[in-house]
């Protein structure tokens, strides 16, 4: 009974306290009541596109001056648990409907990712529901007892976009204009990489387009950094062609070539002189002493011949 007795007077107390916090407070009273209607707004990542279409959205709701947690003007958890009744008076929930049958049901803060399927024009609806009492005006203390009102005559706040999102059908894919042309340059291949002066070296690099029409694109050769050579080409969708720069380098040394970011290098070598030793004629010649033996030999052969001459 004694209990009882001081239960009923805590509740009495807290809602003297409830009573003159309403009347006193500026806040409360400019807006004729403790909770104020969230105003809920969102948007979308992408509003149209070819299905299978996956959208996300975003909650942008303001919710103002909205006070139903801690910090709050009146702190309504504090008094609930004062009087030992429910301290969820105010929840939030939002239900996002897409327009194509589906809902996604969520809470204060909750984005939502939806899949359309298939093609058509689609109206997208954010509506914010709560089980507080009435949304705009006095709380009366029979929601601290565990009555909660759901609704004092006043329409849920939603918002409702209307052929929001537009969602493109394979019948319409068909029609889909080509990607433009996507032009690159990929391969960089150098042959030979080691040269003598004045020898040819070979650049060559491919120039491809991944996109849906033709494009043009220009090549530039680098040679140790300064831009000696160019060529545009034309290429066709889905294809590539091939470049090819002829190089000559006089002055041996290493060179660096880059074409549209793509490095490579080749070198240029002197040539070997190799000497080789001719031998002397002196050493191989027949010589002074040579050619008087050869001399007496040719005069003792006339004197053989003429003694012989004689005697017939």
């Amino acid at each position: 009974m004694i209990r009882e007795s001081r239960r009923i007077s805590i509740g009495l107390s807290a809602i003297v306290i409830l009573a003159l916090a309403l009347a006193a407070s500026p806040v409360l009273a400019a807006s004729n009541g403790f909770l104020e209607r969230p105003d809920p707004d969102f948007t979308a990542d992408r509003t149209s596109g070819y299905a299978p279409l996956e959208v996300h959205f975003t909650d942008l709701t303001d919710w103002g001056q909205y006070h139903c947690a801690s910090g709050s003007v009146l702190d309504v958890s504090a008094l609930a648990e004062l009087l030992g009744v429910d301290d969820t008076l105010c929840e939030w929930h939002c239900t996002w409907d897409f327009g194509d049958g589906s809902t996604y049901v969520g809470d204060m803060g909750d984005d939502s990712t939806h899949v359309y399927t298939r093609s058509g024009r689609y109206d997208v609806t954010l509506t914010w529901e709560t089980n507080c009492v009435a949304q705009s005006t006095f709380v009366p203390p029979a929601a601290f007892l565990g009555r909660p009102n759901q609704s004092n005559g006043e329409e849920a706040p939603s918002v409702t976009k209307k052929m929001y999102i537009t969602v493109l059908g394979p019948e319409e894919e068909l029609d889909r204009p080509p990607e433009p042309a996507r032009m690159l340059s990929a391969h960089l291949d150098v042959n030979p990489t080691a040269v003598v002066p004045g020898q040819e070296v070979l650049v060559s690099a491919n120039v491809c387009n991944s996109g849906g029409e033709s494009g043009v694109k220009t090549a530039t050769l680098f040679v140790n950094g300064t831009a000696e050579q160019s060529q545009t080409v034309g290429v066709g969708p889905g294809a590539c062609t091939t470049v090819v720069f002829r190089v000559y380098k006089g002055a041996p040394g290493t060179y660096a070539v880059n074409v549209d970011g793509m490095q490579g290098q080749f070198s240029v070598v002197a040539p070997r002189i190799v000497q080789t030793n001719v031998p002397s004629q002196q050493d191989t010649g027949i010589g002074t002493a040579g050619i008087i033996a050869i001399v007496a030999v040719l005069v003792v052969l006339m004197l053989a011949v003429v003694v012989i001459l004689k005697k017939e």
